[in-house]
């Protein structure tokens, strides 16, 4: 088969996965919630490249809109999708190790951390005055949460991903 109709097939399919899977969610605490989208964005990085993995993050994260999902948490998971993509390929190219899977996290939660105190967080309070004039430890309670999250679904997701990469990377 044509390498460019391999990559556009299984780009198709690597989005199609991450789409339905970011449907499904498993409530965690306070306003967070768990998917195992990341698996299979991850999981495109290593088979169809780059550029297709960052259009595919780019894309999936909408579908939640179908469901009743909001804009700004779907504009979050543009972000962090984009950001876990590059993040990715800087540490990890093509072979995850255990240096660039800890770093991947450590990276990708100061991302997270960042992006939502500083643009998602106060776009969910209605606006950065209303956000920047709670009270300094109702700030801190939710980036406390931010990372406890991360903590639990990247390492989560990168497991899974090793997991079924080494399965059918010998099909594919």
């Amino acid at each position: 088969m044509n390498n460019e109709i391999k990559k556009l097939a299984l780009s198709s399919i690597f989005l199609a996965l991450c789409g339905a899977l970011v449907l499904y969610q498993i409530p965690m605490f306070s306003f967070y919630k768990l998917d195992f989208s990341f698996v299979f964005l991850l999981m495109s990085r290593r088979f169809v490249g780059i550029k297709n993995s960052i259009i595919i993050s780019l894309i999936y994260p909408w579908f939640t809109l179908a469901t009743g999902g909001e804009p700004i948490g779907a504009s979050d998971l543009v972000y962090m999708a984009f950001s876990l993509i590059l993040i990715d390929y800087f540490f990890n190219k093509n072979k995850t190790t255990i240096f660039g899977a800890i770093f991947t996290i450590l990276i990708w939660i100061f991302t997270a951390l960042l992006g939502n105190m500083l643009l998602f967080f106060p776009l969910w309070f209605g606006g950065w005055n209303s956000f920047y004039n709670t009270p300094f430890k109702t700030m801190m309670t939710y980036a406390g949460w931010n990372i406890a999250f991360n903590l639990i679904k990247l390492p989560i997701s990168i497991v899974m991903f090793e997991i079924i990469y080494t399965q059918i990377r010998k099909v594919i």
